[in-house]
């Protein structure tokens, strides 16, 4: 019976969510009249997407429409936009005869299955609330060689069609994003690597985050997609994957990857998550018929991540730029926008956003507003969103002030050092290890949103890293990114250039930290405990075999403690076990840091769990002088013990303290008595007030 009303109510619960109406896309611009300027676009390549609905496929290297396929959501998609059947169909063939007649050859744009990509679609629409594009309707047209006349005039002829949602000339890779700046000259480039300082000093305070578990990034794995790298660099760990052609631009992309992972060795940089898995995803040839895509590579780069895994985009594409705006710096990418402003890369990552992949997208070099009206609201987040966390570089100096080649604007998530970045790669005069050996270069200028965006993935890495650590559910992208802002260091007021906070480790991991450090044979324990986001003392609590047996303030000194995590205050413990548990028995002791008032986490259970074994407590109160108030007697622990100890003295009942009481006075009885040496005697003296209660005497 329980088993059938189980299954009910998931039925009920299933057709309840497929009912609720899915947010539909915003579907982008067509050109009026497209001209392509081979400097900046494909003069062969040509990206070619189909309406929603339509589930047009390839077939015998053509387009087919097939409405016998079509389902009534199909037809739903099919009506918003005006199409019937019969367009459809009469359209397809129009564009076939289009690509016969230039000569092209016609070709899917992604890697990917058909199959996986029909099944994964509904019920990511499902958990996402909204309409996903169908990356089964993007096709990559190839003409015979580059013509830019001939191109233009096919893609304004496909975008004639009804049936095209779009069409255009795939945008060339982009130059390098980074920005030259002067080097340092010294070899030992760890001290230039000024992003592992805490915030009030320019950084994001990686150095802070990488002594937690989990804090450098382990069981995270980041892909950068870009054109080239030096993978065989000294200082580069082995990549875990590697999808394209290794083509160009191979300092670039060996700068990247060192940020992130340059060995933990004694030489070069270090990484600032060394031990994520890093990867490498080509814009060039990532399918055997496409000789650059940036779709195609963020695709096959989602294909090896899973949830909480980064995915980082470090492209920017040429565009055309708004009147009025007039290059002062950096000008060969001046115009240059985010990746996504290319409607297939825009629907690529917004399958790997809703797959739960974060997506690390970098703000590009053009120094333009994205909130101008000239881009249609395509960088509106209340237009359409991908759900990547897209990076704008800061000044160097740390102001948290725009780079003034940095595009800025609301659609900018977050900042990170945008100049003086300290990497692998490039070999700046007086950082060339063995001369012109590329695998022993390193630089201390890397710059440009080239630079910040793999502080950010490094910072998304050490979260979730730390998450995972924990056994907590790992960040979305779309989370990912509201903790970021939320944790980060915010531009001060009047903002004119938004490229919105700083990151801070600090603040994004809110932690309890601690360790149970020891157990003493007199029953001390010993420890220190802290919360990330405090420098206050917190609380203690403390159980044996699961029973709680009291609580103490983390209130003691510790300087070696703060100078190991870079703490003020005071910070180590100390806790008697009771009594009841010195019984020759072994025992297991468990400490958890308690979460201040506001401070935000969860408690935590300090690093270990002691096993302890204490000797039986033995003693005896031999009486008490009526007279002069004092109570006598002895105790020692164990039978070998030559160690004082510390009696506590309380009035029977009500539990009203006395005090804690050293033995001090020699007892050769009981050290004869006991074959024992040492100090176990006892003679308390009574305040006048308590003479005539009866007391209880517990060590």
């Amino acid at each position: 019976m329980h088993h059938t009303l189980a299954a009910l109510l998931l039925v009920f619960s299933t057709l309840a969510a497929a009912a609720e109406p899915l947010a539909p896309p915003a579907l982008a611009p067509k050109p009026r009249q497209t001209v392509v300027e081979p400097e900046r676009v494909s003069a062969e390549q040509i990206v070619l997407k189909l309406h929603e609905g339509t589930r047009a496929r390839l077939r015998n290297d053509a387009l087919s429409f097939d409405a016998q396929r079509l389902d009534d959501e199909d037809r739903r998609r099919m009506a918003r936009v005006g199409l019937r059947d019969e367009v459809v169909q009469a359209d397809v063939a129009k564009a076939n005869g289009l690509l016969a007649n230039a000569g092209a050859s016609l070709h899917r744009l992604l890697a990917r299955s058909e199959d996986a990509i029909d099944l994964e679609r509904p019920p990511l629409e499902r958990q996402e609330g909204e309409e996903l594009a169908d990356l089964n309707l993007y096709f990559m047209v190839r003409l015979r060689a580059p013509d830019a006349k001939a191109s233009a005039a096919l893609i304004d002829a496909l975008n004639e069609l009804a049936s095209v949602e779009i069409a255009y000339a795939e945008p060339l890779p982009a130059a390098p994003l980074a920005v030259d700046l002067a080097p340092t000259t010294t070899i030992n480039i760890v001290p230039n690597q000024f992003y592992t300082l805490p915030s009030n000093l320019g950084g994001i305070d990686s150095d802070w985050a990488g002594r937690f578990a989990g804090g450098r990034g382990a069981g995270i794995r980041i892909i950068d997609v870009e054109a080239g790298w030096t993978t065989t660099h000294e200082d580069l760990p082995n990549l875990f994957s590697f999808d394209g052609w290794n083509f160009a631009d191979y300092d670039h992309g060996v700068a990247v990857l060192g940020v992130l992972g340059a060995g933990r060795n004694s030489y070069g940089a270090t990484g600032i998550v060394t031990d994520a898995a890093l990867g490498a995803s080509s814009v060039v040839y990532p399918v055997w018929h496409s000789p650059h895509s940036i779709a195609a590579a963020i695709d096959n780069a989602a294909l090896r991540l899973s949830r909480g895994d980064v995915l980082m985009i470090e492209q920017h594409v040429p565009f055309n730029i708004p009147f009025g705006n007039v290059c002062v710096c950096n000008c060969p990418q001046f115009g240059f926008l985010p990746a996504e402003i290319i409607q297939a890369t825009f629907d690529v990552i917004r399958n790997a956003t809703a797959r739960g992949i974060v997506v690390v997208e970098a703000a590009g070099n053009g120094a333009m507003n994205l909130d101008d009206p000239y881009y249609l609201n395509l960088f509106n987040r209340n237009f359409r969103d991908s759900r990547a966390i897209v990076v704008g570089a800061g000044d160097a100096a740390g102001n948290l002030t725009s780079c003034a080649f940095s595009n800025f604007g609301t659609r900018v998530d977050v900042q990170s050092l945008g100049g003086g970045v300290a990497t692998l790669g490039f070999g700046t005069p007086g950082l060339r290890a063995n001369g012109n050996d590329f695998n022993q270069f390193y630089t201390t200028s890397f710059s440009g949103t080239s630079s910040a965006t793999p502080l950010v993935a490094g910072a998304v890495a050490a979260v979730n890293g730390n998450r995972l650590a924990d056994g907590v559910g790992l960040l979305d992208s779309f989370f990912m990114r509201q903790w970021l802002r939320s944790t980060g260091v915010p531009q001060p007021a009047p903002v004119t250039r938004a490229i919105g906070p700083r990151i801070d480790l600090r603040a994004a991991m809110p932690r309890i930290t601690g360790e149970l450090e020891s157990v003493d044979a007199s029953g001390w324990a010993s420890g220190f405990a802290f919360h990330s986001g405090t420098n206050a003392s917190i609380t203690v609590t403390f159980d044996v075999d699961g029973v709680q047996v009291g609580s103490t303030t983390a209130n003691l000194a510790r300087p070696d403690v703060n100078t190991r995590f870079d703490l003020v205050g005071q910070h180590g413990f100390l806790f008697r076990i009771p009594y009841q548990f010195h019984d020759d028995q072994t025992h297991v002791l468990r400490a958890t840091g308690q979460v201040p008032a506001g401070a935000g986490g969860t408690a935590r259970v300090l690093t270990f769990t002691r096993s302890f074994k204490l000797a039986s407590i033995r003693g005896h109160v031999d009486g008490a002088d009526t007279g002069n108030g004092v109570v006598s007697g002895w105790a020692f622990f164990g039978p070998t013990s030559a160690s004082s100890m510390q009696v506590y003295v309380r009035l029977l009942g009500s539990g009203t303290p006395v005090g804690f009481f050293t033995t001090a006075t020699p007892r050769p009885d009981v050290n004869a008595a006991y074959g024992i040496t040492g100090v176990h005697g006892f003679d308390v003296q009574m305040p006048s007030r308590l003479r005539g209660y009866t007391l209880t005497v517990e060590v």
